[in-house]
Formats: C-alpha cells, structure tokens, sequence
C-alpha cells in the first residue's frame, strides 16, 4: 500500500501545488500527515484491542463491525485501488501522447484514450495473476537495462 500511496502522490504533488501555492501546499501536506499518523495510530490501537489476531483491514472490519464492516472495508479498498489505477491509467496515456507526440513532430498528438485503452488491454490481465513470481524476472532484467542505458 505504501508504494501506491508514495507513487500516486509523488505524481500529483507539482499539480497540487501549483493550483494551491507553496504555502497552502506545504500546509495541506503536513494537514494530510498528521491525519493519515492518527488513522494510523487508532488501527493500531484497535487492532490491539482485539482478543483475535487480525492481518487484514477487513478482519478488524468484521471483528469490530460485524459482517457489514467489513464488507464496507472491502468496498472502500476496492474504490481506493481502482482510484490508483485508473490514476495511474491516465498518468501513462498523457507520458505516451507527449512522447509520441514529440517524436512524430506533432502529427500524432491528442489521442491519449488510445494508449489508456491499450495499456488498459496489458496491464488488465496482469493483474488477473495469482503470482507473480515469473513477472520478478522480467522486472530485474528490466531494471538491469535500465542501469546500462545510455543517454
């Protein structure tokens, strides 16, 4: 969750402050800080609470909430996941129009929903996978050409 979170904001945060300003954006970060250490802390808190032990948020959902708990938790992590990744969706269709745009001196601009669509077609069934201890394969062979790229 952390990486979602770190990802996600790390990509909004210069919007975010140039629709705000330094100032609003400096206190609305500390703001955000401050409320995501207390939410923190009162899970922690209830968690210890419990005379189970809980691994999920859905669990201290349904042990301190019954079945609707965590059933309303299971709903909110599923809206939040699909947030980040039509986030990050959007985020990849707007890098490739401007990269492709650039590289086809301006011809072929403007169709970002294309490329969400077609990096919807690949990602989508990725994440269907049960495992995904294969994909660590490809991801350090990725990171390997990474390293030895040249500019």
């Amino acid at each position: 969750m952390l990486k979602v979170f770190v990802g996600i904001g790390i990509l909004a945060t210069p919007a975010s402050f140039m629709q705000v300003g330094i100032v609003g954006g400096c206190v609305g970060m500390v703001f955000i800080g401050i409320v995501a250490m207390y939410t923190m802390k009162l899970q922690i808190k209830a968690t210890e609470k419990c005379d189970v032990k809980i691994t999920s948020y859905s669990e201290l959902g349904e042990h301190v909430l019954g079945l609707r708990g965590k059933q309303f938790v299971d709903f909110c992590i599923m809206t939040s996941q699909t947030g980040f990744a039509i986030a990050y969706l959007i985020f990849i269709g707007q890098q490739i129009d401007q990269v492709i745009c650039f590289e086809t001196m301006q011809d072929a601009c403007n169709i970002k929903a294309l490329y969400i669509l077609i990096a919807a077609f690949i990602l989508v069934p990725i994440c269907w996978l049960r495992s995904f201890k294969y994909l660590a394969y490809v991801s350090m062979a990725s990171n390997i050409f990474l390293v030895f790229a040249r500019k």
